[in-house]
């Protein structure tokens, strides 16, 4: 076969000696398939290893925010148990 896209059946033939130009094409079209199916495959593996990417990374993102929002609710906690004592202080008073 040559560089371009036309197809050299005499070539072809010497590959596949007594076939017919149908049945070379045939062939052809069964490679070109095969390829395709596993150019296919190849892109559903990645798309699987993007979604676990992006799960983890959100997994990540959501320990954080819980991480954060722990600590917020200690500060809140905090901020109310002192406003507690103050209050009971002024009502002392």
């Amino acid at each position: 076969m040559k560089n371009n896209m036309n197809i050299d059946f005499e070539e072809l033939s010497s590959v596949l000696p007594g076939a017919k130009n149908s049945a070379k094409i045939e062939v052809l079209a069964a490679a070109f398939t095969i390829i395709a199916d596993a150019l296919t495959a190849l892109a559903i593996v990645e798309e699987i290893n993007e979604v676990q990417a992006e799960e983890q990374s959100n997994s990540k993102n959501q320990s954080n925010n819980n991480r954060q929002l722990k600590n917020m609710q200690k500060q809140l906690d905090f901020i109310v148990a002192k406003l507690d004592r103050i209050e009971r202080k002024i009502d002392r008073n």
